[in-house]
Order: C-alpha cells, then structure tokens, then sequence
C-alpha cells in the first residue's frame, strides 16, 4: 500500500473515473511508468474499494 500512498492525486483521478464508469459515463486513462513503481498496485487498490464497484470490488 505504500506505493499508493505516494500518489494519492493519481489515485483520487483514478477511483473518480472509476466511479464514473459505474455510472455510465465513459473516459480514458492511459497509466504508464517504470516497472516497480506502482502502476499495478494502483490499480488494484481503486478496484478493490467497495464505494467504486460495489462489495465485490472490481472483481464481480
């Protein structure tokens, strides 16, 4: 979880356009980095939020 608390910017962009996902709205995201860095962690940490996807998390 460090990673993420490293870019808390990039994953309050992320977890809104999640969200907005949920709700219909469409967006890109391009999340591009060196390898270790964090990009997957990220990821996985806004899918895995119940206030994005539902209790599932991203994976229902």
């Amino acid at each position: 979880m460090t990673a993420v608390r490293r870019r808390g910017c990039e994953f309050r962009t992320l977890t809104g356009l999640l969200a907005g996902a949920r709700e219909g709205r469409g967006d890109a995201l391009v999340l591009r980095g060196e390898p270790g860095i964090g990009e997957t962690a990220l990821i996985s940490a806004a899918l895995a939020r119940p206030d994005v996807f539902g209790d599932e998390g991203g994976r229902g």
